[in-house]
């Protein structure tokens, strides 16, 4: 009977794959947990008429939020800095709906069905906040701390977990990087409670933001309607070439504000005029960066001696593109 002693060779082998079954059952996330905790959906009831009794009513997602921490009060313990809270989201959310907004967010103490708090949706009307300048797809909402209203809500500390423009070039940031875009497509939002849906992306195009002639840089990645207003993360990667900086941190880079279309015409054969418009999504993202949530904070919200904190940290806004 021969002997079931294993070989030098195999003993390697097996503890080589030993230690990448190890690996891979031990890989971290690559997006921070607590980053699908600051997303919220805004939209409202839907209602169907019945043909016998009272309408059917349901969730319908217009748009996605987050919250958003400016740091008013620098500490060297994390625990004893001070922020102002805001809500987020594109500014076209925000302007193109009357009436009252339902922003719903999910319960702390569990349970099947989040709550939802109305908050007028026009800046004329209501508590939202537009960049100054139109073209901007920015609102934010002041609305400090959410905790006492029962709700699983945590807010995006923009000293620690958010990098401006000026930040982004010195770390690198390039097309190849991947990204990760938070948000609630296509009314996918949940039917009683918000369940964040998460996309990979890849950023497409970032130079023309760096030299300062975009306000805005690209993703290769898809959104649909709903996703407006959601936040874009870093991913994080450990490996990179020789030269470049690998990136070892998922952190807020800007928010969703639209995507490009692909456009075609038909063209009758007999008029030779055109006759019927195709569109499609292209694939290509828009995002704003943070330096634009930034100053629209600063331009509303913020009382004098709380800019100081904020100046610390040294984000360069990103200059106007020259006409």
């Amino acid at each position: 009977m021969k002997s079931l002693q294993a070989s030098p060779t195999l003993v390697a082998l097996m503890t080589a794959y030993l230690f990448l079954a190890s690996t891979v059952v031990c890989r971290a996330a690559l997006l921070p947990p607590w980053a699908l905790n600051t997303v919220v959906a805004l939209g409202g009831d839907q209602c169907v008429p019945q043909p016998t009794g009272p309408s059917q009513c349901t969730w319908a997602t217009e748009g996605t939020a987050f919250a958003y921490g400016y740091l008013i009060a620098n500490d060297p313990d994390p625990l004893k800095r001070r922020y102002r809270v805001f809500l987020v989201t594109a500014r076209h959310v925000v302007a193109e709906h009357t009436g009252v907004f339902h922003v719903r967010m999910n319960p702390a103490a569990g349970g099947a069905r989040g709550k939802e708090f109305d908050i007028p949706a026009q800046a004329t009307a209501g508590p939202w906040h537009f960049h100054g300048d139109e073209s901007v797809d920015v609102a934010v909402l002041p609305v400090g701390d959410l905790k006492h209203l029962g709700v699983d809500i945590q807010f995006i500390p923009n000293d620690i977990a958010s990098e401006a423009v000026g930040h982004l070039k010195e770390d690198g940031i390039s097309a190849g990087d991947g990204a990760f875009v938070l948000g609630f497509p296509m009314n996918l939002a949940g039917a009683q409670k918000n369940y964040t849906i998460v996309r990979n992306a890849i950023v497409a195009r970032i130079d023309q933001l760096f030299d300062g002639t975009e306000r805005t840089f690209l993703l290769d990645g898809f959104v649909f309607p709903g996703n407006s207003g959601g936040p874009v993360f870093s991913r994080p990667d450990a490996f990179s070439i020789e030269g470049t900086k690998a990136h070892n941190k998922s952190v807020l880079v800007g928010m969703v504000i639209s995507y490009d279309p692909y456009q075609d015409i038909a063209i009758s054969t007999q008029t030779k005029r055109p006759r019927v418009l195709f569109e499609e999504n292209s694939g290509l993202t828009n995002v704003v960066p943070v330096d634009y949530i930034d100053q629209t904070i600063e331009n509303c919200c913020l009382l004098p001696g709380e800019r100081s904190a904020k100046d610390e940290m040294n984000k360069a806004p990103p200059q106007p593109p020259k006409p």
